[in-house]
């Protein structure tokens, strides 16, 4: 099923990432591996990155404040690798392929495809985490729940 979830991974950076790119130096990398060590990129994301730049034949890595850009060899757009997505797919089905429970949406990009990392900084507004509720225990007087600084309804 695919979803458009632009509005959960806005790539409005990449925009003016477009405005500034010829102010701005790009660095190059020797490796991937190098370029998730200077982007501090989670290891629980790293395979599906790798499986994508395998898909789509990168040749080389540059690196924006923001991203890394992964260069394609045959001179499509390039994967702009960010910490917890990734965009520049060329079609909804180039993303799927990268396995089971890819769910490739639109990216601001135009007519370019994104995939959301297993790792990512918005996975609690896309609801992939949920919040932690405590039992604090409650009181045999009053009956309700402990706050977390550990009085409750009667003190």
């Amino acid at each position: 099923m695919m979803n458009e979830r632009s509005d959960i991974y806005p790539d409005f950076e990449d925009e003016q990432d477009k405005a500034c790119e010829d102010a701005t130096s790009e660095r190059e990398y020797a490796s991937l591996d190098q370029a998730f060590e200077a982007h501090r990129i989670p290891m629980e994301n790293r395979d599906l990155i790798r499986r994508a730049v395998a898909l789509a034949g990168v040749e080389r890595y540059t690196g924006t404040a923001s991203y890394i850009k992964a260069h394609r060899n045959d001179g499509g757009p390039t994967l702009r690798i960010h910490y917890g997505y990734t965009n520049g797919f060329r079609s909804a089905d180039e993303a799927a392929s990268l396995g089971d429970g890819v769910q490739p949406w639109r990216s601001a990009r135009t007519k370019l495809w994104g995939i959301s990392h297993p790792v990512n900084r918005t996975s609690s507004r896309a609801g992939g985490q949920k919040q932690v509720r405590r039992d604090y225990g409650v009181c045999p007087e009053c009956f309700t729940t402990y706050h977390p600084n550990g009085t409750c309804g009667c003190v």
